[in-house]
């Protein structure tokens, strides 16, 4: 093959690339996806949920009952 059959193989190959790309990293168009993202914002954003029971106390490492032997 020639200079110019490899040179038209890499633009080929370069084009097909980059439509590929650019088509897995496009974004979504329908009105819900936008919602969504909000949501996901928003959330993101907000106050972690306060658990409803008080956290169990816990022991030390220095704070072991010997064992009985």
């Amino acid at each position: 093959m020639s200079g110019v059959g490899f040179l038209l193989a890499f633009f080929v190959l370069c084009i097909a690339g980059s439509l590929i790309v650019v088509a897995r990293h496009r974004r979504p168009k329908n009105f819900m996806h936008s919602l969504d993202e909000f949501q996901r914002e928003m959330d993101a954003l907000s106050r972690p949920p306060q658990p409803k029971s008080p956290p169990r106390p816990v022991r030390s490492v220095n704070e072991r009952t010997p064992r009985s032997r």
